[in-house]
């Protein structure tokens, strides 16, 4: 038990001093943290939501820092992580066949973190490409065209 408590400290000292780009290290010091990680996730395939919440608990410390570094969003890095459990969950049949649950929870997460960096590309190169649309929103809007023909 004090290994796995000495793991959870060196787990943090990592992600605070080494940040965001090590993110798979923290992971997988963090699943060493979780005792019995594969009876749980077993116990998750099997649907069993309090071995769920366990994996929840665990992993959010992980995916949720590293998801706000990323995106610099709090409510989105939040919804995204719960996105991320939401999928672990409805695919929780093929968790007993996952050697690598860090592993796993690493790739989803970076998927899901570039996705989400993406769309606020999107959304920024929108805003760029037509900085009036708001302002001319309004039946305003309709009535300035009119003019300008």
């Amino acid at each position: 038990m004090h290994q796995c408590i000495w793991n959870c400290l060196r787990y943090a000292l990592y992600f605070k001093v080494l940040g965001k780009n090590h993110i798979f290290h923290s992971i997988t010091v963090a699943s060493t943290c979780l005792n019995n990680e594969v009876e749980i996730l077993l116990r998750v395939a099997e649907g069993d939501e309090k071995a769920f919440a366990l994996i929840v608990d665990h992993y959010t410390d992980v995916i949720y820092p590293h998801l706000l570094s990323f995106i610099k969003n709090a409510e989105k890095a939040e919804e995204i992580t719960q996105d991320i459990f939401l999928r672990i969950w409805n695919n929780r049949k093929k968790l007993a066949g996952i050697e690598n649950f860090a592993g796993y929870v690493y790739v989803i997460t970076r998927n899901r973190a570039k996705t989400a960096f993406k769309e606020q590309l999107a959304d920024r190169s929108k805003v760029a490409i037509d900085p009036l649309s708001n302002i001319l929103a309004g039946p305003e809007a309709e009535s300035l065209e009119v003019k300008e023909l």
